[in-house]
This record gives C-alpha cells, sequence and structure tokens, in this order.
C-alpha cells in the first residue's frame, strides 16, 4: 500500500477517535470503517480520490462544526421539512428544544446524551430537488409518502 493510502487511513482512524471523544459515535464508526475499508482493499473509488488529494488533507479536513450560527444546504429538500429544523419542536425524556407552539413536534426515541440546546442563527437556508413536489396539492402530498 502507499504512503499516500496509509496517510488517508491514519487521517481516518485520527478523526474517528476525535469523534468518539467529542461524542459523535456514527461518524465515529463511520471513519474507523472506511479506514478498514481501504487497508483492506485498495481498489475502491473513496481511496483513489482521497490519496491524489492535491492538498494536505487533514489540514484541509472540514470539521462535523455545530454552533449558534449554520448555513443549512441539502441536497433532496425533502419538502422543506429539513430546511426548517429550527422552527419545530423536539421532546424526549431527558430534553426538549424548540418552540412548543409550533405546528410541527416531534417525540423521537433518544438514547445518549442531548445534543447542544440552544439558540440557533440561521445565517442561509439552500435546497435543492430534482422533482419537487407542491405541497398544496393534496394528491402530491399524499404521492409523498409513497
Amino acid at each position: 500500500m502507499s504512503d499516500s493510502f496509509l496517510a488517508v487511513c491514519e487521517n481516518f482512524r485520527s478523526q474517528s477517535k476525535i469523534c468518539q471523544q467529542m461524542g459523535s459515535p456514527f461518524y465515529a464508526q463511520l471513519l474507523s470503517e472506511l479506514a478498514e475499508l481501504i487497508s483492506q482493499n485498495r481498489e475502491n473509488h473513496v481511496g483513489d480520490t482521497l490519496a491524489a488529494w492535491p492538498g494536505t488533507a487533514k489540514q484541509d479536513a472540514v470539521a462535523l462544526s455545530f454552533g449558534p450560527e449554520l448555513d443549512i444546504f441539502e441536497i433532496g429538500a425533502s419538502a422543506g421539512l429539513n430546511m426548517a429544523f429550527d422552527q419545530h419542536f423536539y421532546q424526549t425524556e431527558s430534553w426538549q428544544w424548540g418552540d412548543p407552539g409550533s405546528n410541527l413536534s416531534f417525540k423521537p426515541n433518544w438514547s445518549g446524551n442531548a445534543p447542544p440546546l440552544g439558540p440557533l442563527k440561521i445565517q442561509q437556508r439552500s435546497a435543492c430537488d430534482l422533482s419537487p413536489i407542491d405541497l398544496a396539492s393534496q394528491k402530491d402530498r399524499l404521492l409523498s409518502y409513497l
């Protein structure tokens, strides 16, 4: 395995440990499994792409940043549902967040620590959808659930 593939694997393993320490077990596992996939099988698109990165992968990586100011970009607009996540109400057994007077509320089955809770400032929202539906049409709205 070339040095560039070894560096990719090491970067994924390092970032996996950081994600685990910061309370993001999903991304920790994802990065760990990607490192394993690349180290076991050199012939894959992910490894080829990352090994050919022209810069310094570790320094060019974008952090999973969560803070009070966000830009929301989404591929597949989910009829706008995800674009307005901050306007809904969320309630679990251990925490709640959002506007209790919202027309839409969620009661997810949550395990683990509460996410960072507090006010958010959405800087910008943008989404795209190759086949958008007309939510004003009852037929289209019902078909969106299929």
